[in-house]
């Protein structure tokens, strides 16, 4: 079993069932949680305008099978690697998956020109957003305002 630490980014487009049923995503939120939590799985998701970008960190074998897992998953489309690389330390260890307010991501949206739009992310800035992510939340995956 392969158990060096790595992230792995990708981004997709959510089906409209997805974005406009807050329940759904709630399910899928509460549901990843405890799979991750039991695969040792750490990140965070970022859906905002149909698009949807996930950065997941944990042990390669098993990132591995949940990216193939994500891929087959009819819940979006276009499921698309942005990055995968080993990491030294976890930039969401203290819990198993996080996601950001809708207005936090509408307003990097307006700076970048009015849409969320991952496909265009480099490597560099998808890990740049991930890590502007880390930072606001608090150690219970909740967002903070300064």
């Amino acid at each position: 079993m392969d158990d060096r630490l790595v992230c792995l980014i990708y981004h997709s487009r959510a089906k409209p069932a997805l974005c406009e049923d807050g329940a759904a995503l709630g399910e899928l939120l509460h549901r990843a949680r405890d799979r991750n939590a039991s695969q040792d799985i750490t990140g965070t998701l970022f859906l905002a305008q149909g698009r949807v970008m996930q950065y997941l960190e944990g042990a390669r074998a098993e990132v591995n099978v949940l990216y193939n897992q994500i891929a087959r998953d009819e819940r979006h489309s276009d499921v698309t690697l942005i990055d995968f690389s080993e990491i030294e330390v976890r930039k969401f260890r203290e819990w198993g998956m996080t996601s950001l307010p809708d207005e936090f991501l509408m307003e990097i949206s307006e700076s970048c020109g009015g849409k969320f739009r991952p496909e265009r992310f480099s490597a560099e800035a998808a890990h740049f957003l991930v890590d502007f992510a880390a930072r606001l939340l608090s150690p219970e995956g909740e967002f903070r305002v300064y």
